[in-house]
């Protein structure tokens, strides 16, 4: 049965990521999980507390350019919605059935799944409020 493992992060999409990282490192103590795609997305986390991270919950800072790569449709983004500058990252099983509902629910198509070379498959919705969620599906 499809499912939501967990909230994967919230990711912010922006025309600088590392600049945005240093702010969020140095205002609020976090510090950098991992950075990749040459600086266009890094993931923040909340440092440990006595050898115990806090919270598994990330916050991820991309380039608008890797948003438009991953998302396949560029057109989409300049045209027919705004960018956005936030998405909702939620863990999936069962990616496709997800999907589906979630466009049965009243969600509107942006990009449906599409594994990626790094091991994840992605698929983007609009919820029916206009927030942009992205669903992800660890490859086996």
């Amino acid at each position: 049965m499809p499912s939501t493992q967990f909230i994967g992060h919230t990711a912010l999409y922006v025309e600088n990521p590392q600049a945005l990282a240093d702010f969020y490192c140095q205002a609020f103590c976090l510090d950098i999980a991992f950075s990749a795609m040459d600086g266009h997305y890094i993931e923040l986390k909340l440092p440990t507390h006595e050898g115990t991270p806090v919270s598994t919950t990330r916050l991820g800072i991309a380039s608008k350019h890797l948003l438009q790569e991953w998302v396949g449709q560029p057109e989409y983004i300049t045209t027919a919605a705004p960018s956005p500058t936030t998405v909702i990252s939620l863990c999936v099983t069962g990616i496709q059935a997800v999907y589906d509902q979630a466009l049965t629910l009243g969600a509107t198509a942006i990009a449906p799944p599409d594994a990626k070379p790094w091991g994840h498959t992605l698929a983007f919705i609009a919820d029916p409020s206009g927030q942009w969620v992205e669903l992800f599906e660890k490859t086996p």
